[in-house]
């Protein structure tokens, strides 16, 4: 065995992006962002955290290599992943923005790639534990304002 480190590996929870800096995708031009669908892996050499981002270096996305600019990745917007998948999902290469944009609109359609309303929950809860605003949890997760405010009072009993 070697004494490099293991790598990380982080699954995408929705459909979401991945950016050259911590800025708002809305600030940022297309070439410094690439949005990714849910359920797609991004492995990596090694991650730090960056105030809301998993910072990583050497990113592979589903086994292709990113740019060495796109590296931030939103935390609740992807899951620390253990171990690294039996087999990886297979996509064009990420230097190739079209061939990457087709199949991720197809899995969006893919009522299997929805995340569940008991997830969903889960994911609230957590954010709340975590003291975020109901704001930021309904942006964050994708849900009403009301719906985490029901989580939130169903919570407290």
């Amino acid at each position: 065995m070697s004494n490099q480190p293991q790598p990380v590996t982080f699954r995408a929870v929705n459909k979401t992006v991945i950016k050259a800096s911590g800025a708002s995708s809305a600030a940022l031009a297309e070439d410094q962002k690439l949005g990714v669908g849910a359920g797609d892996i991004v492995t990596g050499g090694k991650s730090t955290r960056e105030k809301d981002y998993w910072v990583v270096e050497g990113a592979l996305l589903n086994g292709k290599p990113l740019p060495g600019h796109l590296k931030f990745l939103f935390r609740p917007h992807w899951q620390e992943v253990n171990e690294a998948p039996a087999v990886e999902p297979v996509v064009a290469s990420a230097t190739e923005p079209a061939a990457v944009k087709a199949p991720v609109e197809e899995k969006v359609e893919d009522a299997s790639a929805k995340t569940s309303d008991d997830e969903k929950v889960a994911q609230i809860k957590a954010l709340l534990a975590e003291g975020k605003s109901v704001s930021f949890i309904a942006r964050t997760v994708r849900v009403g304002r009301s719906t985490v405010k029901r989580v939130q009072e169903s919570a407290a009993g």
